[in-house]
């Protein structure tokens, strides 16, 4: 079987990826190499993601950067190197899969030419994901100007990757599980839906020590604005949307 894991950056797709690898389900390309976090491994195949930097014209870019595509563009050539991919992981690999967030925004062009596959959704609520960018970029705290234009990036992004992937799991065959991130950080209940998704025994590599879901911020409150104004929705209701279809 083959497993596409769909999901905002930052919002648990490595750890699901690496769930996953430990499993027997192959997820990299070069599965001998280091896949902690902590060394920047991001358990992420690099052929597929050379695929999607392809598609989206986005290597070198900064994930919030990239240039949200309203029609997605291929060729012959492009459906060549997908499916000379796919041939060489179904040869090597009885079970295998990948993890890129920018799958968000191809995934179409992905199952034009995948067999039988399943998806794996896990999101997580913006404030978190913003706090995690705010840690990693120290631009956005060098300024307020920095800060307001990161986060209004931010949220386009965040609310483009989660609306395109509940268009694909509206109008889709193909067998999905949608994860909640907290949930799945602080609730062995969610785990287990996972695990039985998988149908086979998994390494529980969450370390709860490490997520603290954090209390509501001023912050929230600017991305909700950010988000209405550019979706004319309330986070919540993407976010409530996602939660009726796990």
């Amino acid at each position: 079987m083959i497993y596409v894991v769909l999901g905002m950056h930052k919002s648990g797709t490595t750890l699901i990826s690496q769930i996953l690898h430990h499993a027997g389900i192959n997820m990299v390309d070069e599965p001998d190499v280091d896949l902690s976090y902590d060394r920047g491994n991001k358990c992420e195949r690099e052929s597929t993601k050379a695929i999607n930097h392809e598609i989206l014209d986005s290597k070198d870019v900064f994930s919030l950067d990239i240039k949200l595509p309203q029609t997605l563009q291929s060729n012959a050539t492009l459906h060549q190197k997908i499916q000379e991919v796919i041939r060489g992981c179904n040869s090597n690999y009885e079970h295998w899969g990948f993890k890129d967030p920018r799958t968000c925004l191809t995934y179409p062009i992905w199952k034009s030419e995948l067999p039988e596959h399943k998806l794996i959704v896990i999101y997580r609520s913006p404030g978190e994901i913003w706090q995690r960018y705010c840690k990693s970029r120290k631009k956005y705290s060098s300024s307020p100007y920095a800060y307001l234009q990161g986060a209004w990036k931010f949220m386009k992004n965040w609310c483009a990757y989660n609306q395109k992937i509940i268009s694909y799991l509206e109008n889709t065959e193909v067998d999905f599980l949608v994860l909640n991130y907290r949930k799945f950080m602080t609730e062995d209940s969610e785990f287990a839906r996972f695990q039985k998704f998988i149908q086979r025994d998994l390494v529980d590599c969450r370390d709860k020590g490490l997520y603290r879901n954090q209390g509501r911020s001023v912050a929230d409150e600017l991305l909700n604005i950010f988000c209405f104004l550019e979706t004319f929705h309330h986070p919540n209701a993407i976010s409530q949307r996602l939660e009726n279809l796990r």
